[in-house]
């Protein structure tokens, strides 16, 4: 079975939190990190390069990690940013990849909230046509 598997949004939060607190507060956010499928959505890791150039200051001496996520059913492609300062992992900044539209919109108000400062968004959506009433 083939999937049309397309990238409706991008977006990059810059973090700078502890590793436990940055998932946990992707878990109130109602992001779940998971295990699943990973080759599957690997081959779209490149879509995070053109973010990177754009903020290779602020990402300097980071190691990165690619995770896939979910929110409410929907697959994200997370790239997280870890500096190791002294004993604990610093979380500074993350980006994710979309697969639907409009996800990202839902998702950037509960993370901004929680304080991360958002960087980068872009998100693809349908345009909607306004319906006309004809009356006879």
């Amino acid at each position: 079975m083939v999937y049309d598997v397309r990238v409706y949004g991008l977006t990059m939060f810059l973090v700078d939190k502890d590793l436990k607190v940055a998932l946990l507060d992707m878990k109130l956010a109602g992001l779940r990190v998971t295990d699943e499928w990973p080759d599957r959505y690997l081959r779209w890791a490149d879509v995070f390069l053109e973010v990177e150039s754009h903020h290779e200051g602020a990402l300097k001496g980071c190691r990165a990690t690619i995770r896939v996520c979910r929110y409410k059913n929907k697959v994200l492609l997370c790239k997280f940013y870890i500096e190791r300062r002294s004993a604990a992992k610093m979380v500074r900044a993350v980006a994710m990849a979309s697969f639907s539209p409009g996800v990202l919109r839902a998702i950037v108000s509960k993370l901004e909230s929680m304080g991360w400062r958002r960087a980068f968004l872009v998100e693809v959506s349908r345009w909607r046509r306004k319906r006309s009433v004809r009356s006879w």
